[in-house]
């Protein structure tokens, strides 16, 4: 966990009653701890998924009835940026919160159908780094997975009828992103690649002293 720059993978939806709403994450039970908890707290979550054959599926239903308990407390990671998990006026948008100790990084999608309540699923899926690494190439990977989702529930109501599902894929993606690349297979006709490339890092070059500019006035050269 130590190596490892993705600390979460979450799904999350809007529900009607009380809001956003986590439906599934991997680690199990990573968005509620306290926002202001250590990178090496953190990684014992990681360490504890890792160590799992089979994660528990944390599942919610989409129009659960608003006297369900709310398990995040006030200072929890998630009730700390919800805000940013499920804006619906930038669905189709990476968005980039740097806190404490992480990078929460979201992306909101929006689905327009009858079907759904009030015509529409909004969902958000997000990633979770630790602040000393780069978010640059989790983006990428991040608007992929979120239009793979997409496409995936208009085809075959993946996210509507298949939800379990889901929880393994985040895990899935969780442990190979980790490893730089992901490749998931997801059904009969659905499979997942996903990988980062980091922007190259650009070398240092000293500067001599000489070749530093020096601003100089007509009425500064007495001084």
């Amino acid at each position: 966990p130590a190596q490892c720059s993705l600390l979460c993978c979450f799904y999350a939806e809007f529900d009607n009653k009380v809001g956003p709403k986590i439906c599934f994450q991997s680690p199990e039970n990573f968005m509620e701890q306290d926002i202001g908890a250590s990178v090496s707290q953190m990684e014992k979550f990681l360490a504890k998924a890792f160590n799992l054959d089979i994660m528990p599926v944390t599942s919610c239903r989409k129009m659960a009835p608003s006297t369900e308990p709310d398990t995040t407390t006030p200072s929890s990671i998630f009730h700390s940026c919800s805000e940013y998990v499920i804006p619906g006026e930038l669905t189709g948008n990476i968005l980039n919160l740097s806190t404490h100790n992480i990078h929460v990084l979201t992306r909101p999608t929006v689905i327009h159908d009858e079907k759904y309540e009030r015509n529409s699923l909004l969902f958000s899926v997000g990633f979770v780094l630790k602040r000393t690494e780069d978010p640059r190439p989790f983006r990428p990977a991040l608007s992929k997975l979120a239009l793979t989702l997409y496409d995936m529930e208009v085809e075959s109501q993946f996210l509507s009828d298949r939800r379990s599902q889901i929880q393994d894929v985040l895990h899935g993606v969780l442990v190979s992103l980790n490893a730089i690349e992901c490749n998931l297979v997801l059904g009969q006709a659905d499979v997942l690649n996903l990988k980062l490339f980091r922007p190259p890092q650009i070398a240092v070059v000293s500067v001599p002293d000489h070749a530093v500019p020096i601003l100089l006035r007509h009425d500064w050269q007495s001084t």
